[in-house]
């Protein structure tokens, strides 16, 4: 049996409903613009390692349907709207409907996640 590489991580513990996090990020208005923050610190505990986005034009479209075995994601609608849902290894399921760029979910590892554009 060959050992495991040090340089592989283990995975995270198995999470539940309970360590999905809504977060609310500040936002700056001004004329003819609005400017929101995000940045790792008090209102994202988690260090930011990459970030992406996704557009969908067609209606009913999802993403997702996955869980990641080490890192946390959160995930934040910028235009429009976006419902999460969340899943654990205990079969619960949490709904997070998201339309302002604000506000965000924060999902750990392990976690099944689904996003409906």
């Amino acid at each position: 049996m060959t050992a495991p590489s040090p340089l592989t991580p283990t995975p995270a513990p198995l999470a539940d409903l309970t360590q999905i996090q809504r977060i609310t990020f500040p936002q700056f208005p001004a004329p003819g613009r609005v400017l929101t923050i995000y940045e790792s610190g008090a209102a994202l505990p988690i260090p930011v390692a990459r970030v992406f986005t996704v557009a969908s034009d067609e209606a009913d479209t999802m993403g997702g349907g996955h869980a990641h075995r080490w890192c946390s994601q959160v995930l934040v609608c910028l235009q429009g709207e976006v419902e999460f849902v969340g899943r654990d290894h205990l079969g619960g399921e949490v709904r997070h409907r998201l339309a302002d760029p604000r506000d965000a979910v924060l999902m750990p590892p392990t976690i099944w996640g689904e996003q409906y554009y």
